[in-house]
Order: structure tokens, then sequence, then C-alpha cells
């Protein structure tokens, strides 16, 4: 309950003020919602259900993180035996990054659910024009929840068209469909976007969050790669290696790639990476949509090596067993569902196997790894931020002369704890600082670090800053800045 994290405020802003206040409008120039309506409005439901907290507005993000566990397993269901394919679930549920960021209120994790609901739907067996419509549907709104969504499109695109088991006619005819859904969703999207208005807001968010985040020079894309394969690796410093390790041990076959998981594997790997590195902009939040071929090839090369093994000691011992077990497995991997043929002996296969038994290894002391990380996570004492916003309303209520407005880059983020604070950023929005001070005449101001010089001096024209709190809230996120919090006085 305590990590301290900016965007929160930010996707949450817009539902916090509709169910407080009856109007999504802030006048300081930020409103996300104009941009990416899917989050802020799904928000305004669970708000008024479940009442506006951080614990309210962070339970999306939690739900759909078991979900991804869940669709996971489904995806990992279609090509392995349920002796496999529970561990795809279970690399997900131990991860560290996976558990940290999904109990923040940000958009990775909804997004990942609804790409995957897109991705099962298309990659059916039997897959109907209603169920590749309704998967353009779903896709869609992936895009209108996060842009960067777009990953995916040429990821389950090729997947459609590369499904072996279906003919060139049918797969046209589902990538037509879903192509469709796509645009008419995204049209009706844009013309909702339209009505609610302020195209102000959404000239600003486009320009802040794509104009100025794309590659100006050829060394800014040259450094796109690297930034990518960096930010990945900080995230997942064993599992990242451990992909394209796999990926590279499972393409020695042939077969495999007749499998259409390892497809999806290796277009979402290849894919993702590929999308992020065309931006001059990184966040490891962004690549947390890799967990998702991580969690589906540990299991998979894990049962490909122990088949053949398995395969090796039938046809010793059973030949004419051996070759009926296999014809099946063939006959069910080749129609896109589980065969039901049995692990090998774990020691055979780990003695006849080192590629795999490494494999086995990494991702063992990974989820050790992981575990601590996580039980360190809920223990550390600097996490705060639930402490700090009591703290901050305690002021503002004891103080009832002074503006309750809050100024400050995650003042949105305190106010989603705090019932009586008005959160105005100071930084973001198309509105200038000069403006938000004369229409909300703030009491007080919050800050991670130090003031910055051009802030500090149009503050002080109008107010005399006084240090009222510090805060060691974001020692350890944000270069060991503490976060000061001010009243500012006329």
């Amino acid at each position: 309950m305590g990590v301290a994290y900016t965007d929160e405020g930010w996707w949450s802003r817009n539902a916090v003020a509709w169910v407080r206040a009856g109007d999504w409008y802030i006048d300081d120039g930020y409103n996300t919602i104009t941009n990416l309506p899917v989050l802020p409005l799904l928000q305004v439901g669970w708000f008024k259900l479940f009442g506006v907290s951080l614990a309210s507005a962070r339970a999306i993000s939690v739900i759909c993180s078991l979900l991804v566990s869940a669709l996971v397993y489904l995806l990992a269901r279609r090509e392995m035996s349920a002796h496999f394919a529970w561990i795809a679930p279970l690399v997900v549920l131990t991860n560290y990054p996976t558990f940290a960021y999904s109990r923040l209120a940000i958009l990775e994790m909804p997004m990942l659910v609804l790409i995957l609901v897109s991705l099962l739907l298309v990659t059916n067996r039997q897959v109907t024009g209603v169920k590749s419509a309704v998967a353009g549907i779903v896709f869609a709104i992936a895009i209108l929840l996060k842009t960067t969504a777009l990953f995916a499109l040429p990821v389950i695109a090729l997947c459609i068209y590369f499904r072996s088991d279906h003919k060139t006619r049918d797969r046209l005819r589902t990538l037509l469909s879903w192509f469709i859904a796509i645009g008419i969703t995204l049209g009706i999207g844009k013309l909702f976007l339209m009505q609610i208005g302020d195209p102000q807001s959404q000239a600003y968010f486009s320009e802040y969050n794509i104009a100025t985040k794309v590659h100006t020079s050829a060394f800014s894309f040259l450094k796109g790669p690297i930034r990518v394969a960096k930010y990945t690796f900080q995230l997942f410093p064993l599992l990242f290696p451990a992909l394209f390790g796999a990926i590279a041990l499972l393409a020695r076959e042939k077969k495999a790639f007749s499998s259409h998981l390892f497809k999806i594997i290796l277009l979402w790997s290849f894919g993702a990476l590929g999308a992020f590195s065309l931006s001059d902009f990184a966040a490891h939040r962004y690549f947390l949509v890799l967990i998702v071929p991580i969690a589906l090839v540990v299991p998979l090369t894990i049962q490909q090596v122990y088949q053949q093994v398995y395969q090796q000691n039938l046809e010793k011992a059973y030949p004419e067993k051996a070759y009926l077990e296999k014809a099946y497995l063939e006959k069910a991997q080749k129609k896109g569902y589980a065969g039901s043929i049995e692990p090998a002996n774990w020691r055979s296969a780990l003695t006849k196997a080192p590629a795999v038994s490494l494999l086995t290894i990494v991702f063992l002391i990974s989820i050790g790894y992981n575990l601590l990380q996580i039980g360190t996570h809920l223990q550390s004492p600097p996490y705060t931020l639930v402490e700090t916003a009591r703290t901050i309303e305690s002021y503002v209520t004891a103080e009832e002369s002074r503006s309750p407005v809050l100024m400050g880059n995650f003042a949105d983020t305190i106010a989603l704890i705090n019932q009586e604070t008005i959160a105005i950023n100071d930084k973001m929005g198309f509105r200038g600082l000069e403006y938000k001070i004369k229409t909300f005449d703030p009491g007080y101001y919050i800050a991670r670090g130090e003031i910055e010089p051009r802030i500090q001096k149009i503050l002080e024209t109008h107010y005399q800053l006084d240090l009222l709190e510090t805060f060691e809230l974001y020692q350890q996120q944000d270069y060991s800045r503490p976060v000061f919090f001010y009243r500012l006085s006329r």
C-alpha cells in the first residue's frame, strides 16, 4: 500500500474529479481522459461502487494481474499438458517486477489482459467471424486504454496469418474481420473523444507523449535498441537471457516452427522489443509485456525436451506404444490443443539434456530471487506514501481557512488517499503556472527534491513558502531525493 508512484494520480485524476465534484474536467490543462479514456471510465464505475481510495484504484491492477496469469495458462494449454502448463502462471505470479507494478494503479496490466483476450479469441481452433470481430473490438479498447498496445498489432496479425491448421482463405477472413472491427471501434472512440471536447488537452497530450518521444537523429535511433535491451535486462535479469536461450534451444528443432505457441513467443518477443526501440523514450514498466513470452517459453522448452526423452524411453521398451503416443501427440499439436503425453523421468531428462537442466536451474533461482525481492518490497520501511498523505491531510483539515488545493507533480496521487485535498499539477498540461495560481490559488505545494528554479521564482512572486514537512518517500526510488511539503501564504 505504501509504494509511491507519480503516474497513478495522473491516470486517475479525471475519475476522481468526476466522482467527487461531478465533473471530469480539471482546468489545469492536463486531462488524460481526453486521449486514453478507458481506465478513467472504468474507474468512475469502480469508485462509485467501492469509493475513491488508493486501495480501490490499485485493486483494478491486482485483479488484472490475476487475470493475466489465468489467460497465460489458457494460452499454454493450447499445446501443453497440465503437467507443464501450470508453470506459466507460476512464472507470472512469482515475478517481482510483475508483482510490484501490478500493485500500482497504472495502465500496463489492464492493457495486457485485453491483448491476451484478443489473442486467445483469434487463435482459437474454431474462429468464427463473430469471434474475430469481438477480438478486434477488445484489441481496439486496449489501444484506447494505452497506445503502446499497438506493439501487439503486427504480433497478433502474424499469429493469425501463420496458423498452419487453418486454410489461407479462413486466415485472411479472420484477419479482415479483426482489422475492420479494430477500425470501427477506434473510429467510435475518436468520435466519443471529439464529443468530450477539450482539444487543447488532447493536443498537449499527443505532443508530450508522442511527438516529443520520436527519434530525431541517427544516433538517437541507434540508441533505441540498446536502451530497450538495458531496461529489459534490469527488469528481468535472469529471465530475459533465459527467454532467448530457450528460443534458440527450441529453434534447433525444425518442428518447433510448426508449433503455434512457439510462433507466438517468437513474434511477441521480437515484436515488442522492435516496437519499443522505435521510440526515443522508455520506462521499465513498458517491458512488463515480455512476461508473457517468458512465462510461456519456460514450460514449453522443458516439455519439449522431456517428451523427447520420454519418446526415446518408449521406443526402447515399447516400440508400438511409442509410435501411437507420438502420432497422437503430433495430431493433437497440429489441431492446436494439448496432448496427453506424460513427462519423462526427471533425472533421466536432466542427464540427457544439459541445456534444459541449465534453464530449469535458472528458472528455480529466479523464483527464489523474485520471492526474496517481493518479501523485501512488502517490508521496506521507506515506502510510506499513505503516512505521507495522512500527514498532509492533517494540515489541510486543521487549517480550514486555507485553500485545500495541493499543487505538485504527484499531488494527484496524494488526492487519491485524502478526501479533503484538491490536486493541481504544476508541470503537466497546456495551462501555464501563472494561470493555475490565479485560477486555483493553492494553499500547499509538494515537490520531489528541491523546487525547480523556474517554478520557485514564480511561486515566490505570489507566496511565502513555509517548509512544513520533509518526507523520505522517494529516497530509494528517485535518486535519493526527499519530498518537501510547503505551506503557501500570501
